[in-house]
């Protein structure tokens, strides 16, 4: 994963553009494209300008985009609460390093801030 410009050069959490939405998801721009795309006529995100040029355009999420993921956020977390809310925190942990462990082995980006850290 690419490093991300200085904190004063970011776009808020909410918006993003192609580039930096690709590197986070180990994907092509031109998949993320797609998605974008589908996503915009659903009604889900839109296009905005994040600096000069077709290629700093951005995308950020609509009220209904905003709506969907939390959702499917909340959809997430309380599978996962089914699936490891009866291990105890100690071992939830030890879980969560094991899987690190596992993804670096695999070649992984290193996972930081994920849900659940």
């Amino acid at each position: 994963m690419s490093a991300l410009p200085a904190r004063a050069s970011r776009p808020p959490p909410h918006v993003n553009t192609i580039r930096r939405s690709a590197d986070a998801c180990m994907v092509t721009r031109g998949a993320i494209t797609q998605r974008v795309e589908r996503a915009a006529k659903a009604g889900l995100v839109e296009r905005t300008t994040a600096g000069s040029g077709y290629h700093a355009r951005a995308v950020s999420l609509t009220d209904a985009g905003t709506a969907l993921l939390d959702r499917v956020v909340a959809d997430l977390l309380t599978t996962e609460d089914r699936l490891i809310g009866h291990l105890a925190p100690e071992r939830r942990d030890q879980l969560a390093d094991l899987l690190r462990e596992l993804l670096a082995g695999l070649g992984g980006a290193r996972l930081t801030g994920q849900v659940g850290d």
